[in-house]
């Protein structure tokens, strides 16, 4: 049994997506106000655009025989978060070109509406600490919310990986919050393993000096391959012959 997450209840490969009308779209403001420059925007703006993945996958998917179960659930809340969810679902398109000194069209949200906010960071740790900072005011404003009914998405977890073990690993003991880190590679989560493909890497590598003496230089590497500790005298003789024979 295979559970798809599709955003939609009508068949994403019927009709007519965003995409086929994008080449009239195109050209000055007077020409996209025409009304037959909008006769192929059929879907919602936000779906069309960034559903292209879940569309290719689900076509995929249809060609299978299989006994397909829909659980679509509509909902009743006002926040922006929900009512994005439901046009998507119910395919609403609320952009009206025609329309462009007016907002009476639109939904109203509630005053004080948090359940889509955007925050500038500069760095990695900066949005890390955003989101430690984040989650201590929403387990503050719930009592009912729970570390584990929370999942944290990012495009690339072993970038980020270290930064999350600086930030929640090193909280003080009433503010940290349980955590753990999923979908890192085999050879991230293991040094030892990270060193030994490293290894079956050096025959088809050019074997440079560096290269060879960094498991020289870390007793982790040693240990693991029974080599005897080379005392901290010895790296600095050692690194120097190979330079002084011209090795690389």
């Amino acid at each position: 049994m295979a559970k798809l997450s599709r955003p939609r209840i009508r068949w994403q490969g019927h009709g007519i997506e965003q995409e086929s009308g994008e080449a009239l779209l195109k050209g000055d403001i007077e020409q996209n106000l025409l009304p037959e420059s909008h006769h192929l925007a059929v879907s919602n703006n936000l779906l069309a655009s960034l559903g292209k993945q879940g569309r290719d996958n689900l076509h995929l998917l249809s060609q299978l025989e299989s006994n397909e179960v829909e659980a679509f659930v509509d909902l009743d809340s006002q926040s922006l978060l929900p009512l994005i969810q439901q046009d998507m679902l119910d395919l609403n398109q609320y952009q009206d070109d025609t329309q462009l000194n007016s907002s009476h069209h639109k939904p109203m949200l509630p005053l004080g509406d948090d359940s889509i906010s955007l925050h500038s960071c500069h760095s990695p740790t900066r949005e890390v600490e955003v989101l430690y900072d984040q989650l201590l005011h929403m387990f503050n404003a719930d009592p009912q919310l729970k570390p584990k009914d929370i999942i944290v998405m990012v495009s690339d977890i072993n970038a980020y990986a270290p930064v999350i073990q600086a930030v929640f690993g090193n909280a003080p003991f009433e503010r940290r919050i349980p955590f753990s880190i999923s979908d890192r590679t085999a050879s991230q989560e293991s040094p030892v393993l990270n060193a030994f493909m490293q290894l079956l890497n050096l025959p088809n590598s050019r074997f440079e000096r560096g290269r060879c003496w960094h498991f020289w230089r870390r007793p982790r590497y040693c240990s693991v391959l029974g080599s005897l500790r080379v005392s901290s005298t010895f790296f600095p003789c050692g690194w120097k012959r190979p330079e002084f024979a011209g090795a690389r």
